[in-house]
C-alpha cells in the first residue's frame, strides 16, 4: 500500500523512497533505512504515513418497507403494526378523513 500512495505522489522524495522500499524486502529493514535519512523519514510521518492510517468505510442496507396495499390492509385489520412513518403514508392512501383523523390522532 505503502508503494502505491508514493507512486502517486509529485514529491522530490519519491525516487528514493520507491528505491528504498524495492530494495527492502522487510517492513522493519525498511523502516530503518527510511530512518537513517531524516529529512526522507519527517516527509513521510507528515505527509505518507497519515494517508495509511485513513479507513473508508461503506455501509449498504435494506429497510423493508411495506407495499401500499400492505399499508391499506393494515390499517383495516393491524394498525399496531405500522410504524410512525407507516401511518402517515397511510393517511396520504386514505381518501377517507374519519380513516385520516383515526391515524393521525
Amino acid at each position: 500500500m505503502l508503494k502505491v500512495i508514493v507512486n502517486e505522489t509529485e514529491s522530490e522524495y519519491r525516487d528514493r523512497i520507491l528505491d528504498i522500499i524495492s530494495k527492502n524486502k522487510y517492513s522493519e529493514k525498511t523502516l530503518r533505512e527510511f530512518k537513517k535519512d531524516v529529512e526522507l523519514y519527517n516527509y513521510l510521518i507528515n505527509n505518507i504515513f497519515p494517508l495509511l492510517q485513513r479507513a473508508d468505510i461503506q455501509i449498504g442496507y435494506y429497510e423493508p418497507k411495506k407495499s401500499d396495499d400492505q399499508i391499506l390492509y393494515c390499517i383495516e385489520n393491524d394498525r399496531a403494526s405500522l410504524n410512525l412513518k407507516e401511518l402517515l403514508y397511510a393517511s396520504e392512501l386514505s381518501d377517507d378523513i374519519n380513516i385520516k383523523k383515526a391515524l393521525l390522532e
